[in-house]
């Protein structure tokens, strides 16, 4: 099974959502995101939906930026929509 997918979003800033389909908290899944992005040889912000893990709630929501190849350490953030 695979725990996330990723969607490609039209017209806003941040155009790939990765939503999590498990509760597990979706740091245990970053080097398998990382392989999946790469394999679509994305580049940019992407946004993390972890409702299942966070609920709905203020933390729902993180941000990362992907430079291609891996995230950048340390820089995720939590963001409302």
């Amino acid at each position: 099974m695979n725990n996330f997918e990723i969607i490609k979003l039209n017209n806003v800033e941040d155009n790939i959502l990765i939503v999590m389909k498990t509760s597990e908290p979706p740091f245990d899944f970053l080097s398998e995101m990382e392989e999946a992005l790469r394999n679509i040889q994305y580049l940019g912000y992407v946004t993390i939906d972890e409702l299942l893990h966070s609920g709905n709630t203020e933390e729902r929501f993180i941000q990362g930026f992907f430079n291609g190849n891996s995230f950048e350490n340390g820089k995720f953030k939590f963001t409302v929509y």
